[in-house]
């Protein structure tokens, strides 16, 4: 019920008590020993009520102290009870949080490339996937889990994924089927694998993605031009145009889609004028200058072009996916290589919907004299 991984665990020993731990801590459980609890410093005992207070970590607070059913609502607390119950009394216990889950789904472990594909909508209801991203994490051994998703960078986002042109359209064709075949709209991103035999395994069908600035849904829509502001346009676009596909409230509806397609035609129809922005060769500078370039666009008073200047002293124009680079080395990669075919045939697809929402897309980076 939480999402992000929280509530997951993988058991990756053949042992009763790595199973039983994983298990707790998928119910949102933590068993506590007294002889463990005994045994910790005082710095040791915060850093444990620290840990249980986070859903990440622990159980999350509040928790109840199953062997006497006390509600426990800070980490001040549950230390005063763990010493009284642990400490004085000598007990084992076990505390459970209150939004604790009733079942536990059991699946067998994937080894395959892990990869995330948003897919979005056109006018008419075809279904177009977007390039798919590989997570690939820099130590095998990490699981992916809601702190190396969000707090630590030990992943690295591929976009397509580092495979074949075929493997890469078969996600895109999967991916599409059961967007279509669940009855979604709009806009999704779906996640799953690929397996070394070349199979596709779907797991995880989100219709409401991540929508922070740097969300994968983002920078997968950055590959076919638009930056966060267009895509959101894009996004509020389409949600009118599947509700008037409902029936209700059609004619409110329709009035409101004719005027976001007035104003877009006519935004177009506008020469801004361009502000330079100075993009350095470090990942501050690149972090930065996306924070600019996303104020800016949003702001619709100037047009933003981002000029690379490399520590050689060449200077490039940049497309708006290559803001959406993790890292000013995988920017630089980007520069070295041709555009893959895949996002090439993606680009061609999306053409339309880029026009319309954004006026156009400079596809390729130029080098400047």
């Amino acid at each position: 019920h939480q999402g992000s991984s929280i509530g997951v665990s993988i058991v990756k020993q053949d042992n009763v008590e790595a199973f039983v731990s994983a298990m707790n801590q998928c119910f949102f459980a933590v068993q506590v020993k007294a002889e463990q609890w005994n045994g910790f410093s005082d710095d040791e005992k915060r850093a444990f009520a620290q840990r249980m207070a986070n859903l990440d970590e622990g159980a999350g607070l509040p928790l109840q102290l199953q062997q006497t059913s006390e509600i426990l609502y800070t980490p001040t607390q549950l230390i005063e009870k763990l010493n009284d119950y642990c400490s004085l009394l000598n007990n084992d216990c076990t505390l459970l949080s209150l939004n604790a889950e009733d079942q536990v789904l059991l699946e067998e472990f994937v080894v395959g490339q892990e990869f995330s594909c948003g897919v979005v909508q056109d006018d008419d209801g075809t279904v177009i996937a977007l390039p798919p991203t590989e997570i690939a994490k820099l130590d095998e051994e990490q699981t992916f889990d809601f702190k190396t998703k969000y707090k630590l960078n030990v992943t690295r986002k591929r976009i397509p994924v580092q495979t074949s042109l075929e493997n890469n359209q078969k996600i895109q064709y999967n991916i599409a089927l059961v967007f279509e075949k669940l009855g979604m709209n709009t806009v999704a991103r779906i996640d799953g694998f690929l397996t070394p035999d070349g199979r596709v395994l779907l797991h995880d069908p989100n219709t409401l993605p991540g929508m922070s600035p740097t969300s994968l849904i983002f920078k997968q829509m950055a590959e076919i031009g638009l930056d966060v502001t267009h895509a959101i346009t894009y996004l509020i676009r389409q949600s009118l145009r599947e509700r008037i596909r409902t029936g209700k409230d059609t004619l409110h509806l329709r009035a409101l889609l004719q005027d976001l397609d007035v104003r877009l035609a006519y935004k177009n129809t506008q020469t801004l004028p361009v502000e330079t922005l100075d993009l350095q060769a470090t990942d501050e500078s690149l972090s930065a200058t996306r924070k600019l370039y996303g104020k800016l666009s949003a702001e619709g008073k100037v047009k933003p072009m981002v000029v690379l200047h490399t520590e050689t002293g060449e200077r490039y124009q940049l497309p708006v996916n290559y803001l959406f680079k993790d890292s000013i080395e995988d920017l630089m990669a980007l520069l070295a290589q041709p555009k893959h075919p895949l996002l090439v045939e993606t680009i061609h697809r999306t053409r339309h919907i880029t026009a319309r929402i954004a006026g156009g897309f400079e596809t390729e980076a130029v080098k400047l004299n």
